[in-house]
């Protein structure tokens, strides 16, 4: 990955529409993860379509913590996606998440 490549904290919430306080809860959760190199925080552009995701079905409803579940239990059928929200069609009404590939 070369360093255009790499969004800042503060460039990817002004990207993505976010605040620092939810790329930090996100972070948390485990839902995206910023990587860290030399004391540094950065995102990489899938990074950017994850949280956008992940934007997405929040306004639609869908609850962090729920959402979280169901990634972890993505993750772990899925072991071969290395990035789920990235790699995968996600959808929801609110109530019910589908994913696609």
């Amino acid at each position: 990955m070369s360093v255009t490549d790499r969004f800042t904290p503060e460039e990817t919430q002004r990207i993505v529409g976010l605040t620092g306080k939810q790329l930090d809860y996100w972070d948390r959760l485990r839902l995206v993860s910023p990587r860290k190199e030399q004391g540094s925080s950065f995102y990489d552009f899938g990074d950017l379509i994850s949280l956008r995701t992940v934007k997405q079905l929040i306004e639609k409803g869908v609850p962090a913590n729920r959402l979280r579940r169901a990634l972890a239990a993505l993750r772990e059928r899925l072991a071969q996606v290395q990035a789920p929200l990235a790699e995968l069609r996600v959808l929801s009404d609110g109530k019910d998440i589908v994913v696609e590939r």
